[in-house]
């Protein structure tokens, strides 16, 4: 009978895990064509997408986060340059503390930045 228990518990367990951590498949329609916006998808690597592109803005985001809705959307207009998308979903989103969290890549790593700083960084 405890066996039976022991069973079922680990494969709820593992049921639970299996489902919280299956790939979901990426949304598109809060990005729009023709603007510097890249959402990097679930099996990307965003070392690879940055290919040494100086001043590429990584934003991590996450869909639950308001205030990342609120970033996103006031850099939509003013930006001019590269930015990549990563949310909460992505493996790299471990570069992250916390969420909304902003970097520039400086050439060698990618640099913490303040939203202010990633703004006038933009439209400069």
């Amino acid at each position: 009978m405890l066996e039976n228990i022991l069973i079922l518990l680990t494969s709820t367990i593992l049921s639970m895990f299996l489902i919280r951590t299956a790939e979901i498949p990426d949304n598109e329609e809060d990005l729009e064509d023709g603007n510097n916006f890249y959402r990097l998808r679930v099996h990307e690597n965003l070392f690879d997408k940055i290919d040494d592109n100086l001043g590429t803005v990584v934003l991590f985001l996450a869909s639950w986060c308001d205030k990342s809705k609120k970033i996103k959307m006031m850099l939509d207009d003013k930006c001019d340059r590269n930015v990549i998308i990563v949310d909460e979903r992505h493996p790299d989103s471990i570069l992250a503390n916390e969420f909304p969290s902003t970097f520039i890549y400086n050439g060698k790593v990618l640099e913490k930045c303040s939203i202010k700083k990633v703004s006038n960084f933009m439209i400069s």
